[in-house]
């Protein structure tokens, strides 16, 4: 919750905060190739991870703004 709140994002434009999250976790978060499986906590405490720890990132940042994420 605190790093979503650090994006200071608008709720009410929904396209807009999935595009703000999307390029964030893009931006901010370093990529790395592993297979090994990666939570969002982990990528976020390493400041990197693979593309589905990354992705679990993005689902976990849109769900605490109120977006649904599979």
């Amino acid at each position: 919750a605190q790093l979503s709140q650090e994006l200071d994002l608008d709720p009410d434009d929904k396209v807009a905060l999935a595009r703000e999250i999307f390029a964030f976790v893009a931006r901010e978060i370093g990529a790395m190739r592993t297979v090994g499986q990666m939570d969002a906590v982990t990528v976020v405490r390493e400041g990197r991870g693979n593309p589905m720890g990354r992705a679990r990132l993005v689902c976990a940042l849109a769900r605490v703004n109120g977006l649904p994420c599979r």
